[in-house]
């Protein structure tokens, strides 16, 4: 029972207040993608009607960037997490993108090479594409992230890797002549607390002389 004193108005406003403050306890916050800044840790989802409705997260391996798949596991990173299941990237102030590590001998440079923008990363002892480097730009808005203005495709790696595309920063209907390409949005969100790590890699010259310069369609 309520005390007399209090009006009816009262009871019902107390009991209002009550119960908004339980649901607001147990509801999720949203959270609202945020787009990155200069020097700032970032992921990057790739979001298209024909991926599904759910978008998915860019995975970095052996030199490859790729939208979803099985990543390879990072090494050096900065915490002893043990899944890492996305790659994270840094966008610097000369429009360069690069994978997030904390080794300054194995940084690794994200490139997008002429004429179909074929997209992977290497380190500076790697052969990398000179026209290939810049400018990526995030939209502030939207989030997207462009190669030279030019937005991006997902083309299908091969049959054995169900789930997984090769990114292609591109026009062409058939970037390198592969079948089944479908234009995608990559979205970047700000990650602060993601790890830095080192991801695999083509072998350099220096540590593999005999395989090394070879580039991954």
């Amino acid at each position: 029972m309520f005390p007399p004193t209090l009006s009816v108005a009262a009871v019902l406003a107390a009991t209002t207040n009550f119960i908004s403050a339980a649901v607001a306890q147990n509801t999720p916050a949203i959270v609202v993608p945020v787009a990155p800044t200069y020097n700032v840790p970032f992921g990057i989802e790739a979001a298209g009607k024909d991926l599904g409705a759910a978008p998915i997260q860019l995975t970095a391996s052996g030199g490859r960037i790729y939208i979803g798949g099985k990543q390879d596991p990072p090494t050096n990173c900065s915490s002893p997490q043990t899944v890492h299941d996305f790659a994270t990237f840094v966008w610097h102030s000369d429009k360069t993108l690069w994978l997030y590590t904390q080794d300054p001998l194995h940084t690794q440079q994200v490139w997008a090479m002429s004429p179909d923008g074929l997209t992977g990363y290497a380190t500076a002892k790697e052969q990398r594409p000179d026209d290939g480097l810049t400018p990526f730009e995030i939209d502030s808005n939207t989030r997207v992230v462009t190669f030279k203005g030019v937005g991006a495709k997902a083309c299908p790696t091969d049959s054995t890797k169900p789930g997984q595309y090769g990114v292609w920063f591109s026009n062409a209907e058939k970037p390198g002549n592969l079948n089944g390409c479908v234009s995608v949005d990559l979205k970047a969100y700000k990650a602060e607390a993601r790890d830095a790590c080192t991801y695999s890699h083509l072998p350099s010259c220096d540590e593999a002389p005999k395989s090394c310069g070879g580039m991954m369609v």
